[in-house]
């Protein structure tokens, strides 16, 4: 399971049990405010900008009257790209 602190994501300490349940974190859709506010962006902007320009960004999952993507996806990707995080931060 990932952890959040400050707006940096980390991996929790520990093997990964092969029989452990599924984190249903993972499969909450948010939207692009819940995702900055959890990222510690300085606006939900930034999120939908990803959306068009970086390719790397994950689809998202549904739109109902806004664009919902899946936690878990968009936390790995997070996981991944976390240098360009930190430089938004500053």
């Amino acid at each position: 399971m990932e952890q959040f602190d400050n707006g940096r994501v980390s991996e929790a300490a520990g093997p990964v049990d092969q029989h452990e349940a599924v984190d249903p974190d993972e499969f909450e859709l948010v939207t692009p405010q819940e995702i900055a506010t959890r990222l510690g962006l300085p606006n939900h902007r930034v999120v939908l900008e990803w959306r068009f320009r970086r390719k790397d960004f994950p689809a998202p999952a549904t739109r109902r009257r806004t664009y919902l993507w899946r936690w878990g996806e968009v936390a790995t990707w997070a996981r991944i790209n976390q240098r360009e995080l930190d430089d938004l931060r500053r």
